[in-house]
């Protein structure tokens, strides 16, 4: 009886370890994309910084927009 209770107490353990590293890997993407953000939106004194980083061809027109119907039966 009490073995059983031990062997349910750690599986309990085992998940709620899971669910915490989970959140931490969660905590550590939303850092991450918030310092990406952040290091867009710097002020204009630093353009030629970002410029010369940035990679993407620089198009004059605007991005098409295309729109998806998903239609389920």
């Amino acid at each position: 009886m009490m073995e059983r209770m031990e062997r349910k107490l750690d599986e309990h353990k085992s998940v709620f370890g899971r669910q915490n590293n989970q959140m931490k890997v969660k905590q550590e993407r939303f850092d991450f994309l918030t310092s990406v953000l952040s290091t867009k939106n710097r002020p204009k004194t630093d353009q030629k910084q970002s410029n010369e980083s940035d990679c993407r061809p620089k198009s004059k027109s605007k991005p098409k927009l295309t729109s998806v119907l998903i239609v389920g039966f």
